[in-house]
């Protein structure tokens, strides 16, 4: 995984919320961690690795994705990311 970084933010509701969906969405996205935020009030700025974001260049700024997930019919989750404009 060469340089795959990016940023997201979860809030705290969301978290405390749906745990469990949470985990799950983390699996999927292979996400490690290398900062965790709290950058507004109840709201979480993460940034790290996973293999669905694009490689990123040396010099570039860390690109910023909303996360998609949806619950299918059998309970289970599908994740998706989109990288948001600069």
């Amino acid at each position: 995984m060469e340089n795959r970084i990016g940023k997201f933010y979860i809030t705290e509701e969301l978290i405390l919320d749906n745990i469990k969906d949470i985990e799950e969405i983390f699996c999927q996205l292979r996400f490690v961690p290398v900062r965790t935020e709290l950058v507004f009030p109840h709201k979480f700025e993460y940034i790290g690795v996973s293999h669905m974001f694009r490689e990123v260049d040396q010099d570039e700024c860390v690109p910023e994705y909303n996360i998609i997930s949806t619950r299918n019919e059998d309970k289970t989750i599908t994740v998706s990311v989109k990288e948001l404009d600069k």
